[in-house]
């Protein structure tokens, strides 16, 4: 019996915990007992608690600063509805989403564009709007009287693969009504209006201004909305034959275009270490406010001493 419970073995991560505490009572006790030793118990302890707090202050910044350490949750795009018909979608916001019919066909530019031809004459894909606003970016300023407010986002824009990856994500997962196969349907382009704004100087003074901004709107909490419309084409099923490539997808006449509509979500990432820096801030201005308190009451008593000594 004895043996057989010497066979069992738990290791609970003693080890770790013993160089944690350790580390503490090392790093944190020698300056703590150099200052109780100095000073007296009660002051050195309040002098080892009040430069804790203020080191704390100073690191709870720099996270807040750097958005580093004990974040919050990471900005993300939400899918909000997804439609077939967006006149008539549940969220007006996307009414007047430009759709394939009130645009130029993508592939037309690879003809008329030689950029567009340069870039994309050799992809064997059909390109998407995205796609050829990546090859020339004045396209989309072009376009600009047809998008009802919206703006064409280049494949190169990291929303663009973001958006992207949480709507494919969603149709797989939910579909239209139902769920749908990674190969059922091709994305199409994305459109996205609100949002904050670009930063158009490129210079110095540009960058530090667009920072003193976005700064401005985080600490008002205007932020405005942005949303994003991924659309999608449903494809005819195809028989994929064994050992043979994938073909290329055959769009569905038949089906309507799916717009994926979504709503960004900016997040909490600096909150915990705003709220950490805020709460240390005011615990070290305390503890420093109650040593200023006894620096002056000590100078007064000497004073006090002081003249009676010599009168």
């Amino acid at each position: 019996m004895f043996h057989a419970l010497l066979a069992l073995s738990w290791n609970p991560g003693i080890r770790g915990v013993l160089d944690v505490v350790i580390a503490v009572a090392v790093l944190c006790g020698t300056p703590l007992l150099l200052l109780i030793t100095n000073n007296g118990a009660r002051l050195g302890f309040h002098l080892a608690v009040t430069g804790l707090f203020g080191w704390l202050t100073l690191m709870f910044l720099f996270w807040v600063i750097f958005g580093i350490g004990f974040k919050g949750p990471a900005p993300a795009w939400r899918v909000i509805e997804v439609s077939t018909d967006t006149p008539n979608a549940l969220h007006a916001v996307a009414h007047n989403v430009p759709q394939p019919g009130t645009l130029p066909a993508p592939a037309s530019y690879l003809k008329t564009d030689p950029k567009v031809h340069a870039a994309l004459a050799a992809q064997p894909k059909t390109p998407t709007l995205g796609d050829v606003v990546a090859a020339n970016p004045e396209i989309a300023t072009e376009l600009s009287d047809k998008l009802n407010g919206w703006r064409i986002v280049s494949t190169s824009n990291a929303v663009s693969g973001d958006a992207g990856a949480t709507a494919t994500t969603y149709l797989i997962a939910n579909g239209v009504g139902t769920p749908l196969k990674a190969d059922g349907f091709v994305l199409g382009a994305i459109f996205d209006r609100g949002g904050k704004p670009t930063r158009t100087n490129q210079s110095l003074v540009g960058r530090i201004a667009y920072r003193a901004e976005k700064l401005g709107m985080w600490l008002t909490g205007n932020n405005p909305t942005h949303y994003a419309v991924q659309q999608a084409y449903l494809t005819l099923p195809q028989t994929i034959l064994p050992g043979q490539p994938p073909p290329t997808p055959q769009l569905d006449p038949a089906q309507p275009v799916v717009n994926v509509i979504m709503v960004r979500n900016n997040g909490a990432t600096r909150l915990p270490g705003t709220a950490l820096f805020f709460f240390s801030l005011v615990i070290f201005s305390i503890l420093a406010y109650q040593l200023h308190r006894r620096d002056k009451a000590a100078m007064a008593a000497r004073a006090a001493a002081a003249s009676a000594k010599g009168a």
